[in-house]
């Protein structure tokens, strides 16, 4: 029980309460612009997060990936040949969760901003080239501009600006992860979502898939705001701690 309690406190004392109420303005930013123009690349983004880790989770259990669409309507497919079906349809939802959950704990933890946004967008840009078909269509095209831009933002804009960029993607990308799993096999229980695969896989009906990626979805975005938090207190304690101190 001692130990538990020290947990506890050792937790609360790595939090950083200043980056905890700036994260909550995010989420709020987020809710009031949410169908505007302004989050609509952050969706698509999280949309391509979505069907990389589909192509990601196929190439290592042995599949072929054919190719990958996104749709302006913020959908998207990726088309792969072999693979574990099981473990592809699980990658999609929780893999974009966990991409923008390691975005959000990088920019956090580190003050390397501008070549995490470089390595971002080159992924963009490889992943374009590599698989999104037709190259003449919209996932193309996007992937290209946004990568393009992200390279050019980590090569001329300040580093806080990167920080902050890569932070709202990562907290976007883990938010929509949650809702996009409410929205295909809660709400609308579409048959042709992951989640109505994996119920074709293993018996299971594909409302309990919903709910189970959801909770996951909801517990994963709570702890990797927890850890950037954490990290970034630490961080800064770090960067105090170099400073030169006065002498008397």
């Amino acid at each position: 029980m001692a130990n538990k309690s020290s947990t506890w406190a050792e937790i609360r004392r790595g939090l950083n309460g200043k980056i905890l109420a700036i994260y909550g303005g995010i989420i709020l930013l987020d809710h009031v612009f949410w169908n505007t123009i302004i989050i609509y690349p952050l969706k698509i983004l999280t949309v391509f997060f979505h069907e990389l880790s589909h192509a990601l989770a196929a190439i290592v259990t042995g599949g072929k990936v054919l190719e990958i669409v996104l749709v302006p309507e913020q959908g998207g497919h990726c088309l792969i040949a072999g693979g574990n079906g099981f473990l592809v349809s699980s990658a999609g939802y929780l893999g974009s969760l966990i991409w923008g959950g390691i975005i959000l704990v990088s920019a956090a933890n580190s003050k390397r901003d501008k070549q995490i946004m470089i390595a971002l967008g080159a992924i963009l840009i490889a992943v374009s080239f590599i698989w999104i078909r037709p190259f003449i269509s919209f996932g193309f095209i996007f992937c290209i501009i946004l990568g393009g831009a992200m390279m050019a933002s980590g090569n001329y804009l300040p580093t806080k600006v990167n920080d902050w960029v890569l932070r709202t993607v990562g907290l976007t990308s883990c938010l929509y992860a949650t809702l996009d799993v409410k929205d295909d096999t809660i709400d609308r229980n579409l048959q042709e979502s992951d989640a109505g695969r994996l119920a074709e896989i293993t018996g299971m009906p594909s409302l309990f898939w919903g709910y189970f990626w959801m909770a996951l979805a909801i517990m994963g975005t709570v702890c990797f705001i927890l850890l950037a938090s954490m990290a970034q207190g630490k961080l800064q304690g770090k960067t105090r701690a170099n400073l030169p101190s006065e002498s008397k």
